[in-house]
């Protein structure tokens, strides 16, 4: 139901609602669901306990790849894929840092005890290499040294769950369609975005800030997406107006058909935000290393993940110091930087 009935939002439903896609709780039961977030919210008030979250860990491309020792025990070998971040210690001779290469999510998890589930539910909602932007089965190789890193420090519950969840459906809903729409391969997987960054997008409409590392989208892509959420932004606000026509409302003007939407609103606000960490510079300096030291788990299996770490703590206090001399609370740098620039200017 969470992965279908996102398309209903893409559907002219003032006068036909018999091609909804629809969930009702109990049988014959009269309140039916047609939206992801009205899900959550129905599940919630049934006396369900819900969390949504979102979070990384390392990908380990060896799965569970383990050698047998003389002992005939097993010793699991930790393999990852590290990439360079752009950012290098100053002086190190070319030492910069690097990042294992993680998988995001938004984690949903329905935990048991509710009137309608017996055992917990625990999925999560990402850009898929299969093709798929939406709800996948949260499992992960048992393995010793992989440790899931929250990024936020307080789960997403109630009202805010249900929200969430519904915004999620929406950048599949795009996402999904800019694949479709322009035949990309993989299902825009790589160009549109990967994981990391279906979860940056409703982090970061959800609390305005995301701190996900790293991000890899790519900017006539990432176009693509915005411009489809835009269009969706069209589509529902035309429902609406009908809707409201339907039961004599009448528009004010008529540019009023295109109602606003809050929750696009946010995503397409968050999508005007959002970098990409594929060609960083020193502007994006002092958020890279938060968000990557804020992505890091606590037990690090790599050695260059320790030396990662090292090297962006150094990257956050150089940029800090740069960045204050410059600060407007300081007016003598503040003049002297003024100075400087326009003494390097040329009269015409």
């Amino acid at each position: 139901s969470l992965d279908k009935s996102p398309d209903n939002m893409n559907q002219d439903t003032s006068l036909d609602t018999t091609n909804l896609f629809q969930v009702c709780l109990y049988q014959d039961d009269p309140l039916m669901t047609d939206n992801p977030g009205d899900f959550i919210r129905a599940l919630v008030m049934s006396g369900h306990d819900v969390e949504v979250c979102p979070r990384l860990q390392i990908t380990t491309f060896g799965l569970g790849l383990c050698v047998k020792e003389h002992d005939d025990s097993w010793t699991n070998l930790p393999l990852a894929f590290f990439l360079t971040s752009g950012f290098e210690e100053e002086g190190s001779g070319g030492r910069g840092a690097m990042t294992c290469m993680p998988h995001g999510g938004i984690d949903l998890t329905i935990k048991c005890g509710g009137p309608l589930l017996s055992q917990g539910i625990c999925i999560q909602h990402y850009m898929a290499i299969e093709g798929l932007c939406g709800w996948h089965s949260n499992h992960n190789p048992d393995v010793p040294w992989l440790c899931p890193t929250p990024c936020r420090e307080k789960p997403w519950r109630g009202d805010q769950a249900a929200q969430a969840v519904r915004m999620a459906g929406l950048v599949a809903l795009a996402t999904n369609a800019v694949a479709t729409e322009h035949d990309l391969p993989f299902g825009g997987y790589g160009l549109v975005g990967v994981c990391n960054d279906s979860t940056a997008i409703v982090e970061y409409a959800m609390e305005g800030s995301t701190n996900v590392y790293p991000l890899t989208s790519s900017g006539s892509f990432a176009m693509m997406l915005l411009r489809r959420l835009r269009r969706l932004r069209c589509v529902l606000g035309t429902q609406n107006s009908k809707n409201r026509n339907k039961q004599n409302y009448a528009l004010e003007e008529e540019r009023e058909v295109f109602i606003d939407n809050k929750d696009l609103n946010r995503l397409m606000f968050a999508m005007t935000q959002i970098g990409s960490d594929l060609n960083p510079l020193p502007a994006v300096a002092g958020d890279f290393a938060r968000r990557m030291l804020r992505c890091l788990p606590q037990r690090l299996p790599f050695q260059l993940a320790v030396e990662a770490k090292r090297v962006a703590e150094k990257i956050a206090v150089e940029h800090n110091e740069i960045v204050s001399l410059f600060d407007s609370r300081n007016s003598r740098s503040s003049t002297d930087a003024e100075d400087s620039f326009h003494s390097t200017r040329r009269t015409p």
